[in-house]
């Protein structure tokens, strides 16, 4: 039986993983994001991490306004917040927040699809993110902190450190 369980367990997660690349060759994106940093950054790596003040889940801290995006415009599923804490769920829904719904409304508002800006969608809100692309809002330290660590992790990725 345990045999069984691991064998749809390894499938279920192949076929998320599938569904994930299929998203970003349909919505043609030109670069993804590195999810390894986001966990970092947004959950130092905790797949049971929980913020009681933005009531984010999860390794990615996937919110439910992101995760309602995701389940009814994106992939057809119906996943939960506490589905988050399971690391296969939660980046499936970050992995096609950041690397297609993201891109697809920044490009809607005219807003440069940019490592930068879809941090700061992510982080900050996509509405946030067109308020300041109209000149209506600064962004604030914490999104700009972000953006550095993230460049700041990628960089080590990038450079094989």
């Amino acid at each position: 039986m345990k045999k069984i369980v691991k064998i749809i367990w390894i499938c279920n997660i192949s076929l998320l993983l599938l569904l994930s690349v299929l998203i970003v060759n349909v919505y043609a994106v030109d670069f993804e994001m590195d999810l390894d940093a986001i966990a970092q950054i947004e959950s130092s790596n905790n797949p049971k991490a929980y913020n009681k003040i933005t009531k984010a889940y999860g390794l990615y801290q996937i919110k439910e306004a992101a995760l309602i995006d995701v389940n009814r415009k994106l992939i057809c599923t119906d996943y939960s917040l506490q589905d988050m804490f399971i690391p296969c769920k939660g980046y499936v829904v970050a992995y096609s927040y950041l690397n297609a719904l993201i891109p697809h409304y920044l490009t809607n508002y005219g807003i440069p699809d940019t490592v930068e800006t879809r941090i700061l969608a992510y982080c900050w809100g996509i509405g946030n993110v067109v308020k300041w692309a109209r000149g209506e809002l600064s962004i604030p330290k914490e999104a700009l902190d972000y953006i550095m660590d993230y460049d700041r992790i990628t960089e080590g990725v990038n450079n094989g450190k």
